[in-house]
Parts: C-alpha cells; sequence; structure tokens
C-alpha cells in the first residue's frame, strides 16, 4: 500500500480523494475528477473500493481535522484573553470553561462557585438583588 500522506500517482484518483475529503458527495467527488458525468453514481462507488483511496481520503480528513481545531493551549489562551478584557460576566464564563480544560480535578467546585458569582452579578445589574 502506498503512504496516505503522499499524493495518490493517478491524478484522477487524487482529486478524487480531495473532493471526498472536502466533503462531496461520492457522484460530486467523481464529477470533479474529471470523469464521465453519466458513470459517475456506479464507477464512484467503485473507485472507494480501492484500499490507496480509502487511506488517502481518511489521512486528507484527519488533516483537516487537525488542522482545524485548536489544541488545548490555544483554547486556554484566548479564554485568558477573553478573561482580561471581557465584561465580568465573560470573564467568569471563560474562567468556568477554562477550569473545565484545566482538568486538575478542581473544576467542579470552582465552577459552582463561579456560577453563584455569575447569577449574583446577574441579579445586581437587573436590579432584582434582595438581601
Amino acid at each position: 500500500m502506498t503512504d496516505p500522506s503522499k499524493p495518490l500517482i493517478n491524478a484522477r484518483h487524487e482529486a478524487f480523494a480531495v473532493a471526498l475529503a472536502a466533503g462531496n458527495s461520492l457522484t460530486e467527488a467523481y464529477r470533479q475528477s474529471g470523469y464521465a458525468p453519466g458513470s459517475a453514481h456506479s464507477n464512484a462507488g467503485r473507485l472507494m473500493t480501492n484500499d490507496g483511496i480509502k487511506a488517502r481520503v481518511q489521512w486528507l480528513q484527519t488533516q483537516t481535522a487537525t488542522a482545524s481545531t485548536l489544541t488545548k493551549l490555544e483554547k486556554r489562551e484566548k479564554l485568558a484573553s477573553i478573561t482580561r478584557g471581557g465584561t465580568n460576566l465573560e470573564a467568569i464564563a471563560a474562567i468556568k470553561v477554562d477550569n473545565d480544560l484545566a482538568g486538575d480535578g478542581s473544576e467542579a467546585l470552582a465552577n459552582a462557585a463561579l456560577g453563584t458569582v455569575a447569577e449574583a452579578m446577574v441579579r445586581i445589574r437587573s436590579g432584582k438583588w434582595r438581601k
């Protein structure tokens, strides 16, 4: 089997794999690859039995998902910027999410306390705060 991280030798097979990985249907990917549209339905399914094409599609989808997903550190950095620059309620929400991402075991207790603070802030702002 070929290395799925490398483009397929057959240019049409590669175009088919790329189109499928991009989310197109089998028949649409087949058409976009330069094959005759009339045989798209039956032949697209046949192409998907090719182990090289299947592996390439999976690899491309994995790369796309990895590239479009923030890392845990990137998420925590974004939350830190919201905490520093947002409103108090946005900061509390960001801290709650960051607690969950930290996963150090204390997040449930901390989030419960932050939820209580956030509720109080909303009541104060709305004039519904009662001692």
